[in-house]
């Protein structure tokens, strides 16, 4: 594994820079994470921050001239951005002379910020057939978009999907948009992290002349004060035009900066990731019940969810069936330590994998930086997840997934 030397500092209007050297690579990638996401919507605005991704995206303000697009992709480089339930991020990877020319790129969608009712409009089109191409049109969709509902406070953006809704996205005003840029597109609400065959020195002086020309704010109001409630013991039932019964079976876990995330990583793969896995043996393999099995951790900054879920092999499975076989898979597993290393194994790869490459090093290390303050702590992961033992996840399990803490939804066909 990599050991990297991310050198953090601040900008002199405060933006925070994370320069990561790789000097094996030929690239750059100049990462812009912002601290909005979901979260920070409150009711009538579900979906604001996914349309502004879309607005920001298609931004380029006096500087680009909305040619943001061509002059990336004719040197050679590629874009893109996302949103989440607590962060936004665009990002830029090029060859690693043109280290400028993404910093500017980059700074110019912040500097430059321009919106017209015609560039609303249109964005506004293209969110809304995303949500019914993505979403609404799609088989079982309904599993998520209820355990959302069901798991959190109708009020705060968690109990929605980023998307939002087609309603609220329909009736955002210019108004609405331009106050949600004030007070999230700011200088105390982003990080820049940067890494690839970079200079740290060239790196911190071009982000000066590029982002340290954005005029800083000493006050944000970046925040949403709607109290979240976490739901327990709910159980929904949706009918869908779908061929087969599915479940998700999920828990509340704490937020994604917690300790217990580690625990969780491990405990999701031994429970729902490839054919050892204990729902794979015992749903599959054994029952026969279901054609397709998983376990992965939503995490989310406020609070994290452990999501199991199954689909039946034929019409004649009830939903039911899988759901007492889940928390049978559960309550029965032993934890071994041939199988606890396995999943260490597989956790690990994928945590090597986070310090190679420019792109999802950049992202990696934005991560650490937005949320754990310590850049450098990407460096403890495979650490970390290797002093994980077979009493700390099964604790986990002990704590967090009592049957009347548990969050049910099962998608049944029409009749």
């Amino acid at each position: 594994m990599s050991h990297l030397h991310p050198i953090q500092t601040k900008l002199a209007n405060g933006i925070p820079v994370v320069v990561t050297p790789l000097p094996d690579s030929q690239l750059v990638t100049v990462y812009v994470g912002y601290s909005v996401g979901s979260r920070h919507e409150v009711p009538g605005s579900f979906g604001i921050a996914h349309l502004f991704e879309h607005l920001m995206f298609d931004n380029g303000g006096d500087g680009t001239k909305k040619q943001y697009d061509k002059l990336c992709t004719r040197v050679g480089g590629f874009n893109n951005a996302y949103t989440t339930y607590d962060f936004t991020a665009y990002h830029i990877t090029l060859p690693a002379h043109e280290l400028e020319l993404g910093l500017w790129l980059e700074s110019e969608r912040l500097r430059s910020f321009t919106i017209t009712d015609d560039d609303l409009k249109i964005q506004k089109g293209v969110v809304t057939e995303e949500i019914k191409q993505n979403i609404l049109n799609q088989p079982y969709s309904g599993l998520r978009s209820e355990l959302d509902k069901i798991a959190y406070s109708h009020d705060h953006g968690y109990s929605k999907n980023v998307y939002g809704n087609i309603d609220d996205i329909t009736n955002l005003t210019m108004d609405t948009i331009r106050d949600f840029f004030i007070k999230f597109y700011n200088t105390l609400n982003v990080t820049i992290s940067v890494a690839g065959c970079i200079d740290a020195n060239q790196v911190i002086r071009l982000s000066e002349e590029t982002f340290g020309r954005i005029k800083p704010v000493v006050f944000s109001e970046g925040k949403n004060n709607t109290t979240l409630a976490k739901y327990t013991n709910q159980h929904s039932i949706v009918t869908d035009n779908v061929p087969v019964p599915a479940v998700i079976v999920a828990f509340h876990l704490p937020g994604m900066t917690s300790d217990e995330m580690y625990n969780a990583d491990l405990l999701a793969t031994l429970i729902g990731s490839g054919k050892n896995s204990y729902l794979y043996r015992e749903l599959v393999v054994n029952k026969q019940i279901a054609s397709e099995v998983g376990c992965y951790v939503d995490k989310r900054l406020l609070g994290s969810l452990l999501i199991c879920y199954a689909y039946a092999t034929s019409s004649k499975i009830s939903s039911g069936q899988l759901t007492e076989s889940i928390l049978y898979a559960i309550k029965t597993a032993q934890v071994g330590q041939d199988d606890l290393a396995s999943a260490k194994a597989r956790v690990v790869t994928d945590t090597i994998a986070q310090t190679e490459g420019s792109e999802i090093v950049a992202e990696s290390v934005a991560w650490f930086s937005m949320f754990k303050q310590t850049p450098e702590e990407i460096n403890n992961q495979k650490r970390l997840y290797e002093s994980r033992n077979i009493e700390t996840v099964q604790d986990l399990v002990s704590v967090y997934m009592k049957p009347e803490q548990m969050l049910q939804v099962e998608v049944i066909p029409l009749t």
